[in-house]
């Protein structure tokens, strides 16, 4: 008899999968295989602090625009009617005065350090004096009169800021504010990327402490077989049982300490990465150990090129350099040339009024200078001599900078090569305790040894490989602190654009 299903409804089929996710969380878990790479790209990305500093740059962006803002056009205006009706004593002003204003007026600073404006008014006025007539009166008899206005100034200092010169040093000393922030930013984002570059090597040897420490759990849990099976056929005793069953249990204490400090160094991984706990990290790295083959005059070179700390410094100095510049104009008097004309026509027709005004029939145009002494002018000397004295200072720091980077490269490739020479120590160390621990586990087996020969030896072989496993650490994060002395942590393809 041939059976038939109904299909599953959709309701129910996404309700078993609801129930899938629920009761097997490790579906849901994404896996990230992570390679240093990808932790400088996470780093860059997603660490929150990182992603802060992002904003010094943007923030000192504004800088340039404040400083630009110098430059800003300024229009202004303004609309008013008056209407005066006061009782006087005396009607011969008018008892009915009636005025309408509109003016405007734009004003810009150009970059040659010129002061521009232009500007234009109306004014309508009426009134019931009896010694004011207009050909435009109306019948009831209260005559008006326009009166437009146009005005043209300038003004221009011509020594403190000649042809703008102290204006556009102004803004280049923005830029240069904004080149600081951006390298100093920098610095900080790959102080970030070192730190979480520690932590990632750290963890991948907690998981290969784990690993070892598991093995010799392992070796210990054989050892405690092997002495219980001699005991049953007579070439154990107790103690040897004893021992072995000592060794197990330190062996799974050692395996709890790894599995601690293993956490311990993937939830601070996880910090740096700004990581959840839903992601489950894997690595593929192993300690690839690789020495530099870059000689030392050319690290040098790399730094003094590469080192955003020493860019700063150099920086620094060019922006005092600027206002130095500026600190010698401000010791000059204040010399300004200015010069206005305007133009106006008064008229009881608006129009004949503003042809008038615009024909310049009726200028009056002034010209003059004005100037400002201080005869000791202690305010600017005093700026200028902080501002030397504070180049002096940099160049000082600038120097001392080459010299600690000079002594960081130098202790860098001494420390590779001692971690280097003791990487092949270490490594010959362990063969030599594994050998031993071998030969000694096959008298062992032949009754030829004691359980105290073969736990000290075990000891041995454990710390052999332990002290092998943090000489390589040791010797990759020499590598990657070489690297940070170097500025070359962050690679080309991701480098930090704030």
């Amino acid at each position: 008899m041939r059976a038939h299903f109904k299909p599953m409804n959709k309701s129910l089929y996404y309700y078993v999968l609801i129930l899938a996710f629920c009761f097997c969380p490790s579906w849901a878990k994404a896996v990230e295989a992570l390679t240093e790479a990808q932790v400088v790209q996470l780093v860059l990305q997603q660490n929150l602090e990182v992603r802060s500093q992002y904003y010094d740059p943007k923030i000192a962006k504004t800088g340039e625009t404040l400083a630009k803002s110098r430059f800003d056009t300024q229009i202004q205006g303004q609309a008013s009617y008056q209407l005066d009706q006061k009782d006087v004593q005396i009607d011969v002003f008018g008892t009915d005065n009636r005025t309408i204003l509109y003016e405007a007026q734009a004003s810009k600073k150009i970059p040659y350090g010129v002061e521009a404006g232009v500007g234009l008014s109306n004014t309508r006025l009426s009134t019931n004096s009896p010694f004011i007539t207009g050909d435009q009166a109306p019948s009831a008899g209260n005559p008006r009169v326009f009166e437009t206005q146009v005005s043209f100034e300038a003004r221009m200092n011509l020594l403190k800021n000649r042809f703008g010169k102290s204006d556009k040093a102004g803004l280049r000393l923005a830029k240069k504010q904004t080149d600081i922030a951006l390298s100093s930013t920098y610095y900080n984002i790959e102080n970030k990327v070192y730190e979480a570059l520690v932590v990632y090597w750290r963890w991948i040897v907690a998981k290969r402490n784990l690993y070892v420490t598991q093995q010799f759990l392992r070796r210990a849990q054989e050892f405690l077989n092997l002495t219980q099976e001699n005991k049953r056929i007579g070439l154990s005793e107790d103690p040897d049982v004893l021992a072995a069953q000592a060794l197990v249990a330190e062996r799974k204490i050692s395996v709890l300490r790894a599995e601690d400090f293993l956490k311990d160094e993937e939830k601070r991984l996880r910090y740096f990465l700004d990581l959840p706990d839903s992601i489950v990290l894997k690595s593929p790295h192993k300690l690839h150990l690789k020495l530099p083959q870059t000689q030392r005059d050319e690290l040098i070179h790399l730094a003094l090129q590469n080192r955003k700390d020493y860019l700063v410094l150099a920086q620094q100095a060019e922006a005092k350099d600027i206002q130095i510049s500026r600190a010698k104009d401000q010791k000059w008097p204040s010399l300004d040339l200015f010069s206005s004309l305007r133009l106006n026509s008064v008229d009881p027709g608006y129009g004949r009024a503003l042809g008038e005004t615009f024909s310049g029939q009726h200028p009056n145009w002034l010209v003059g200078a004005q100037f400002n002494l201080s005869f000791e002018n202690r305010q600017a000397k005093s700026e200028m001599e902080k501002t030397q004295l504070e180049k002096a200072q940099l160049l000082l720091k600038i120097k001392n900078a080459e010299n600690a980077i000079v002594l960081e490269v130098d202790e860098v490739l001494r420390e590779l090569k001692l971690q280097d020479a003791e990487v092949h120590k270490y490594q010959q160390i362990v063969t030599l305790q594994k050998r031993k621990l071998d030969i000694e586990n096959k008298n062992y087996q032949l009754g030829r040894s004691s359980s105290d020969i073969i736990v000290r030896f075990q000891e041995d072989y454990l710390a052999a490989e332990q002290r092998w496993l943090e000489a390589k650490l040791r010797l990759k994060l020499a590598e990657v602190d070489l690297r940070r002395v170097v500025s070359s942590l962050i690679p080309q393809n991701l480098e930090a654009k704030p």
